[in-house]
């Protein structure tokens, strides 16, 4: 999937378009990014980002950026390259380690439950 290849710095992008849920321009782009994003360095990631294939660009008045790639499926691609790269393969040791050492609260972990439950 095309997912790997996007950076810390274009995933704040990615989020941005995301967010917004519709086809977005630039400018749109630049209102939802932190105070102080550089517009010329946005446009170079959103110019990589369609050459890499998960945004579309479209030009109207202005180009408007499309995701080909669904939050969704961004973040399962990313946790199976996690559980494969850190765990090789094994849930059972990310969930461990994630239950593990009292890193989440009793109420997550009932959450969690609820939701296994759900699931299987």
């Amino acid at each position: 999937m095309r997912t790997e290849k996007i950076t810390g710095a274009e995933l704040e992008i990615m989020r941005a378009v995301w967010d917004m849920g519709r086809p977005v321009s630039l400018s749109e782009i630049m209102e939802q990014l932190k105070a102080g994003a550089n517009k010329k360095t946005v446009h170079t990631f959103l110019s990589r980002l369609v050459e890499k294939g998960v945004l579309s660009q479209q030009r109207q008045e202005v180009y408007f950026y499309t995701p080909l790639v669904s939050r969704q499926q961004y973040e399962r691609a990313k946790t199976a390259e996690l559980v494969n790269r850190v765990y090789r393969g094994d849930v059972k040791k990310l969930f461990s380690a994630l239950t593990g050492g009292g890193n989440l609260p009793q109420e997550e972990l009932d959450e969690l439950a609820r939701y296994w439950e759900e699931v299987s």
